[in-house]
């Protein structure tokens, strides 16, 4: 990951946006800035972060646990494990914290665990540096000259997009797991790519700020969202990504 720079501190000491992360080896989130620990997780987990104060941020986790590890006031006891989704372990509790929005796992031998969302703030040094989507999809754009499609190729692999073929359009979606919990496992996009085959970037969507980028012909903010455009703007492109926008937004 990128080292910590001046530049980076001047940009988390004025950023008051949402942001993910990437979780450092057994990182921990605290009961308040400078307070006292209350989980841990593992190395390179993707976490959902809104500034606080400079340096600090406060943030949330979907996290799956046992449901033996529960106790009757939604807490969750030392020691507990924490999982994803696939019942990989991801972390530890270490002092007794409330668990959100609790639901069924669900799925064959899961009738043991639930899904819940974990809260706390998190110090901008328990998380590496430079693994924040939309400044990456930027800094990939901006600092390189080349085709904008294939200069993203390399974020697209290093955070967990989902590909999907929507109408003749290569779509790349980052979904929002860790702010809300959803029963029946639908989560909004946080930043849709949309391309034609596998180079020709057509539109980024995002639900945080702007795209920024040298190459884009224009930007628009359209229903609430934020629109890169790095092809020609014309009224069927914009139906067809007005589409797109919403096939990713859970009813």
């Amino acid at each position: 990951m990128y080292k910590h720079t001046i530049l980076s501190f001047i940009f988390l000491f004025s950023s008051a946006l949402a942001s993910a992360q990437y979780m450092k080896r057994n990182g921990e989130f605290s009961d308040a800035v400078e307070g006292d620990a209350l989980f841990s997780l593992v190395d390179s987990t993707f976490i959902y972060t809104e500034m606080e104060e400079p340096l600090w941020y406060k943030g949330s986790k979907r996290v799956v646990f046992n449901i033996d590890d529960m106790n009757a006031d939604s807490t969750l006891k030392p020691g507990a494990k924490l999982f994803d989704s696939d019942l990989n372990e991801i972390g530890e509790i270490i002092r007794t914290t409330e668990v959100k929005e609790v639901f069924d796992l669900g799925g064959f031998r899961r009738g043991d665990y639930r899904t819940g969302i974990l809260e706390g703030y998190v110090s901008s040094f328990e998380f590496h540096a430079g693994s924040r989507p939309e400044n990456a999809l930027m800094d990939a754009m901006n600092n390189t000259r080349g085709n904008a499609g294939r200069l993203i190729v390399p974020v697209i692999e290093e955070f967990p997009f989902e590909n999907e073929s929507v109408n003749g359009y290569n779509v790349f979606v980052l979904r929002d797991y860790d702010q809300h919990n959803s029963e029946y496992n639908e989560y909004p996009f946080r930043i849709l790519i949309v391309m034609r085959g596998s180079s020709s970037l057509i539109c980024i969507i995002t639900q945080t700020e702007m795209i920024e980028s040298s190459s884009a012909k224009e930007t628009s903010e359209d229903f609430g969202r934020n629109f890169t455009w790095f092809q020609r703007k014309n009224d069927r492109l914009a139906e067809d990504m007005e589409s797109l926008m919403y096939k990713f937004l859970p009813i």
